[in-house]
Formats: C-alpha cells, sequence, structure tokens
C-alpha cells in the first residue's frame, strides 16, 4: 500500500545490527544525504530530525529494522517498507552491480519515490506479542 500522498522526501534505511546505511532523497531523485547512522536512539532521532515528516523506508522491519521504525514512529513520521524481493530485482534497474549498504539505501529510496506501489505498510506491533517475545528472550518462558 502506497502512502496517501507522495511525499517530498524519502529516507531508504539499509538496516544492520549496529549500524543502518542512510539515503535521503528528494521526489525529483536528489539525494540530500547518504551515510552511515548508528542504530542508536540519539542517531536515529537526529536523522529523522534533519528530515521531519519524510518517509522511512526500510528493507526489514522485525529484529535490526525495530528500533528505525520505532523511532520514526515517535518522530510521527510515516513508515514502509520494501521487500528483499522487489529490493532486489529493484537494484537491477540501477546502473553499477556492486552490493554495499551505501547503493541499498539509495536503492531502497528511489524505489519508494519511483514505484511506491512496491512498498508494503508496516504493521503496528501487537504488545500482547512483543511481551510475549520479550518474556522468552529473557528465558522466562
Amino acid at each position: 500500500m502506497a502512502p496517501p500522498r507522495r511525499p517530498e522526501i524519502v529516507i531508504g534505511l539499509d538496516v544492520g545490527k549496529s549500524s543502518h546505511w542512510a539515503c535521503a532523497a528528494t521526489r525529483d531523485g536528489e539525494v540530500l544525504a547518504s551515510k552511515p547512522v548508528a542504530n542508536r536512539e540519539n542517531a536515529l532521532d537526529s536523522l529523522f530530525t534533519e528530515f521531519p515528516g519524510a518517509l522511512v523506508v526500510v528493507d526489514q522491519v522485525r529484529n535490526i529494522g525495530a528500533l528505525a521504525l520505532s523511532r520514526a514512529r515517535a518522530a510521527g513520521m510515516p513508515s514502509a517498507y520494501l521487500p528483499g524481493l522487489a529490493a532486489h530485482e529493484a537494484a537491477r534497474l540501477f546502473g553499477g552491480d556492486a552490493k554495499t549498504d551505501e547503493r541499498d539505501a539509495m536503492v531502497i529510496a528511489k524505489t519508494a519515490l519511483g514505484i511506491p506501489d512496491a512498498l508494503l505498510p508496516v504493521p503496528h506491533p501487537d504488545p500482547a506479542i512483543a511481551a510475549a517475545r520479550g518474556s522468552r528472550r529473557k528465558g522466562t518462558s
């Protein structure tokens, strides 16, 4: 499901365990920023403050993408998910074939801008399921 209106700016995040690569691109395809961002609340909040109202698009919604999505949600920013297969196919439309975090983030951002129908909505986490997962991780289940 595409966002209700075409965003002015999209932040594509190629998510990773300790850091993500962020690519902020305008509706016209201009890259405003392309940089690593630590997978920490303050670093993500700082990124989102730079581009208020931008659509945040991730390539993974659970685990390593969860903090970025929760911080985007806390900032009141819309978010979406570009599934791996769609991202892989879209990458073939761009020049070059090197697989880098920087390139992947650019592909995510520009695909979100150019092919919004490839995006999926990000489900809001069910508190009961999140609590159950948390207790399992702590070894209390």
